[in-house]
C-alpha cells in the first residue's frame, strides 16, 4: 500500500504516534525469533507465523495442550484472512510455506470442528536451550516476588527465617500445627515426550 493509498489522512496518523523514549514499555506487539530472518521465509509468511506465535502465548497462558503438552492455536483461515487484509487463497500458500518448513502442524482433532495449529519454535530461541547448545551454564534463574508463591507451599531448600512466610511456616511447625506440603498440581497435559503433537484429548474444545 502506497502512502497516498492510506485511508486516514496524515494528521490523524501522526496523532496516533508518540516518541519511543527510554521510558517507552511496549505492548500490543508481535514477536517473531531473529533466526527465522535467515530461513528465506517469505515475508506473508513470517507475518502469518508472528500472528500464530502470539496467539499460541494466549493459548500457553489459557492450557491449551494436547496429551503431551503441545500448545495448540485456534486461528481459522478467515479470520488470519481479515486480519491481513489478505484473500483466502493467499493466506493457505503462506500456510503451506510454514508446514513444508515444519514450523506448523495443522490437524482437525473433532469432525465439524475448527482445526488446531501446532507450532515449532527455533531452539535458540528458547531460554536455556542457546546455552545448553554452546555449553554454557544456564541462565541464572529470574528473581520472584516472595509474596507471589503460595503461603503454604515448601520453597526449594527449606525455609527461609528472615522472611515473613518463613517465620508463619516455622511457627506453626513449632506449634504442631497441621498445614499442607503438598506440591501444587502440574499444569494440563505431560510433558513432551514424543516427536509430534498427540491431539486427540486435552483440553476443551473450543479455543482460547
Amino acid at each position: 500500500m502506497s502512502m497516498k493509498d492510506y485511508p486516514y489522512p496524515m494528521q490523524a496518523r501522526n496523532e496516533a504516534l508518540c516518541p519511543f523514549t527510554r521510558d517507552t514499555q511496549l505492548s500490543g506487539f508481535l514477536t517473531l525469533p531473529k533466526s527465522l530472518l535467515c530461513w528465506g521465509l517469505s515475508p506473508g509468511a513470517l507475518l502469518v507465523y508472528g500472528l500464530l506465535l502470539d496467539r499460541g502465548k494466549l493459548s500457553q497462558r489459557s492450557g491449551w495442550t494436547d496429551k503431551q503438552g503441545w500448545v495448540y492455536v485456534i486461528f481459522p483461515v478467515r479470520e488470519l484472512a481479515l486480519a491481513l487484509g489478505k484473500g483466502v487463497t493467499t493466506i493457505k500458500r503462506w500456510l503451506r510455506e510454514l508446514e513444508e518448513r515444519e514450523l506448523i502442524f495443522r490437524t482437525v482433532p473433532f469432525q465439524g470442528e475448527a482445526g488446531w495449529i501446532f507450532l515449532r519454535v527455533p531452539r535458540c530461541g528458547v531460554e536455556g536451550e542457546r546455552e545448553k547448545a554452546l555449553g554454557l551454564p544456564p541462565p541464572a534463574p529470574a528473581v520472584r516476588d516472595p509474596w507471589e508463591e503460595r503461603a503454604w507451599a515448601p520453597r526449594e531448600g527449606g525455609l527461609d527465617p528472615t522472611d515473613d512466610v518463613g517465620r508463619m511456616l516455622a511457627a506453626l511447625e513449632r506449634s504442631g500445627g497441621q498445614f499442607s506440603t503438598a506440591p501444587s498440581g502440574s499444569g494440563p497435559g505431560s510433558s513432551p515426550g514424543t516427536p509430534g503433537p498427540i491431539p486427540d484429548g486435552g483440553g476443551a474444545g473450543f479455543g482460547p
